[in-house]
């Protein structure tokens, strides 16, 4: 998981559990925090699909090795052996034995240990009399199943990540925009109450800080009546928020802020 997002977040957790505590009680700004922990639930459902993702994929190419290792060394190559002695009553299989490389791509492996499968069962009693062990065929047909099976579990896992990844990127930045929504909110609201305030801000620190890319938009001080100005930062925003985040987005009522 990235780190900025796993950041973003832990400080969503944290100022929903300041909310909590302090809680509005005007049905639209009620609205925006339920917003903040729905985005927050989707986020960690993310991040565990994420871990699985990775899991998966590791586990199965570790076992999609051992595999390979046991085909080639214990089904392929007796295989081979075999077939180098039919060849010389059969010329057309010469050259069809060749042991794919250790680093040979999956689909290249799979393709060729598929091929002298193939031909040696279209050639079944010609390899018995010379030598194939009774059962060989059919068990590097069943370890070329799981062969394939482990591909595809990695290929899942891989899968499973990316989507999640691509998502949780979209979500945190829903998270980053309510989080700023709700700042703004809570600085009026504790305008005259500092010491909540300064647990508000500290609750939702982490999107102001260490290398996130809202970093900055806390950083212009205060300003007239001890609001905090906001500017950004770069000249990028990776982070702006699109048309259905604003369509999914409470908006503050219009006219003069209702008493906090």
């Amino acid at each position: 998981m990235n780190g900025m997002i796993g950041r973003t977040v832990d400080a969503a957790t944290r100022g929903l559990g300041f909310l909590r505590q302090y809680p509005f009680l005007v049905a639209a700004e009620i609205a925006v925090v339920t917003a903040l922990a729905t985005m927050v639930a989707r986020a960690e459902e993310l991040i565990r699909q994420q871990l699985a993702g990775r899991a998966a994929a590791k586990s199965a190419t570790g076992h999609r090795a051992t595999l390979r290792e046991g085909l080639r060394a214990n089904l392929l190559r007796p295989l081979a052996r075999v077939a180098e002695v039919v060849a010389h009553e059969q010329p057309e299989l010469r050259g069809l034995y060749r042991l794919p490389k250790g680093k040979t791509k999956h689909q290249t492996f799979r393709a060729a240990a598929r091929r002298m499968l193939e031909e040696a069962v279209a050639r079944r009693e010609a390899f018995l009399q010379h030598g194939l062990p009774e059962g060989l065929l059919e068990e590097l047909g069943a370890q070329l199943d799981r062969y394939d099976a482990s591909v595809e579990q990695s290929n899942a896992g891989t899968r499973a990540h990316v989507e999640a990844t691509a998502e949780l990127d979209e979500v945190a930045a829903q998270i980053t925009a309510l989080l700023k929504q709700l700042d703004g909110m809570n600085q009026f609201r504790f305008r005259n109450d500092p010491e909540k305030l300064a647990g508000w801000e500290s609750a939702e620190r982490a999107v102001a800080g260490a290398g996130h890319p809202g970093r900055g938009w806390r950083s212009g001080g205060r300003g007239a009546g001890g609001v905090s100005e906001r500017r950004s930062v770069g000249t990028t925003d990776r982070w702006k928020v699109g048309p259905s985040l604003r369509a999914s987005t409470p908006a503050l009522p219009a006219g003069p802020l209702p008493p906090w």
